[in-house]
C-alpha cells in the first residue's frame, strides 16, 4: 500500500498537549477508549544514530523538509533580487534537492532504528483522528479536543434524529423558511411536498440546508425545538464535546456551535450501525421529485466516490470559519475498517488520502 510520507506539525500526534509516549495506559474523558499502540519491534539489529535518539534526527528532517518544501514553491522571491544570477538559482535547487533527499533518509533511519515505520505523517486539517471502527482504538490523532464548528457534518445528526423518528415515505410540505435558507441547498419550492426518503438524501448527499430545516420542522414543530433533540442525542452517544445550533450547521450568531474530530468519529461510527445512511453515503448521484413535478438532480459531495477505488464514505462540510471538514469511514471491501474525522483543512481530499492510508496501512490492509 502506497504510504505518504512528509512533514509532521509541530503538534502532530498529541492531544490536548500531550505526547502519545505521555498518554501510554491514561484514560481520558474525551476519549474513554483511548489505547495507546505497543510498538512490536522486529528482531533486526539496532543501530545506535547519533545523539543518542532517533527522535532527534526524525524532528530535524521534518523542520528541514517543511522549510525546505516552501522555498522550492517559492523560489520568486529570489529571482526578484538583481543580484542573485540564474547560476545561483540553479545551485539553490539542487541543493534543496539534497537537503530533502538527506532528511527522507534520515527519518526513515531513525523509523528502521525504533521500529516506528507510520509514525510521520502530515495534514494540513487543524484537528483529524482515525480510529479502528470495530474497537475504537485511535490509530492517528491530532488537536482531537479542538473545539470546531462541524458546518455541514452535523446533518449526520439530523439524519439519524430522522431515521429515529418518521417513517421514510411519509410526504413533507416545504415551509417558507425552509424554501428561502442559504445554500447550499435542492431547490425546494414552498408548499411543494417530497417524501421524507428523498429529502433525507438531499440532506445527506448534496448537504442540502433546505431539505434539513424540512426534515427538522416536520418532527418537532420548529428548528429551534429539533435542536434540543439533537444534542440530546449527542450526549446519549457520547459526543461530550459537541454542542448543535441548527439542523444544517451553518453559523449562528445566537448560539456557539461546535464540536471536536472525536465527537464526530463516534457518531459515524453510530451512524454505520444505519443501513439507510451508509446507502446514501454510497451513491454518487440520484433524481427525486416532488409535488410540482420537477426533477432534482443530487450529486453526492464526496469526491472521494469517484477517486478511490476504496470506499471511502462521508458527509462534507463548509464554512469560512470551519474551512473544510469531512466526517466518514473507509475500508478494502463491503465492510469499514476505520472512522475518521478531519476540521479546518486546507486540502480536504489530499489530507483524506493520507489519514486512510494511515488507518488501514495499521489495520493491515
Amino acid at each position: 500500500m502506497k504510504r505518504y510520507l512528509t512533514e509532521p506539525p509541530i503538534n502532530n500526534g498529541h492531544i490536548g498537549g500531550l505526547g502519545l509516549s505521555q498518554m501510554q495506559g491514561a484514560t481520558t474523558k474525551a476519549c474513554p477508549m483511548w489505547h495507546a499502540e505497543e510498538e512490536q519491534r522486529s528482531s533486526r539489529p539496532k543501530i545506535s544514530l547519533p545523539f543518542g535518539a532517533g527522535r532527534f534526527w526524525a524532528a530535524t528532517a521534518s523542520f528541514v523538509l517543511g522549510v525546505v518544501h516552501r522555498l522550492r514553491r517559492r523560489p520568486h522571491f529570489l529571482s526578484r533580487s538583481k543580484i542573485v544570477t540564474a547560476n545561483v538559482l540553479i545551485i539553490y535547487r539542487r541543493l534543496s534537492s539534497i537537503i530533502i533527499t538527506l532528511g527522507l533518509l534520515l527519518a526513515g533511519l531513525s523509523s528502521y532504528a525504533t521500529g516506528k515505520t507510520h509514525s510521520v505523517i502530515y495534514v494540513t486539517a487543524k484537528s483529524a483522528v482515525v480510529v479502528d471502527a470495530r474497537t475504537n482504538k485511535i490509530l492517528y490523532a491530532k488537536n482531537i479536543n479542538l473545539h470546531i464548528p462541524p458546518a455541514s457534518c452535523a446533518k449526520i445528526m439530523t439524519a439519524l434524529l430522522v431515521l429515529e423518528k418518521i417513517e421514510l415515505d411519509k410526504l413533507i410540505t416545504v415551509s417558507k423558511r425552509a424554501a428561502s435558507i442559504e445554500p447550499s441547498k435542492a431547490g425546494l419550492r414552498w408548499g411543494s411536498q417530497y417524501r421524507s426518503a428523498d429529502l433525507l438524501a438531499a440532506c445527506l448527499m448534496s448537504s442540502a440546508n433546505d431539505a434539513s430545516i424540512a426534515l427538522a420542522e416536520e418532527i418537532c414543530g420548529s428548528e429551534s425545538e429539533f435542536v434540543k433533540l439533537m444534542n440530546e442525542k449527542a450526549k446519549k452517544i457520547g459526543m461530550e464535546n459537541t454542542r448543535f445550533a441548527n439542523a444544517t450547521g451553518l453559523p449562528s450568531k445566537k448560539i456557539e456551535q461546535y464540536s471536536t474530530v472525536y465527537d464526530l468519529a463516534r457518531m459515524m461510527r453510530y451512524a454505520l450501525n444505519k443501513p439507510q445512511i451508509v446507502e446514501l453515503m454510497n451513491k454518487k448521484e440520484k433524481f427525486i421529485s416532488g409535488s410540482d413535478g420537477r426533477k432534482i438532480y443530487l450529486r453526492n459531495h464526496n469526491k472521494m466516490l469517484w477517486k478511490k477505488p476504496k470506499s471511502i464514505i462521508g458527509k462534507t462540510g463548509y464554512t469560512i470559519k470551519s474551512r473544510h471538514c469531512f466526517t466518514g469511514a473507509a475500508g478494502s471491501g463491503s465492510r469499514q475498517k476505520v472512522v475518521f474525522a478531519i476540521l479546518s483543512s486546507r486540502r480536504l481530499w489530499q489530507d483524506i488520502s493520507i489519514l486512510v492510508n494511515h488507518g488501514l496501512y495499521l489495520k493491515g490492509e
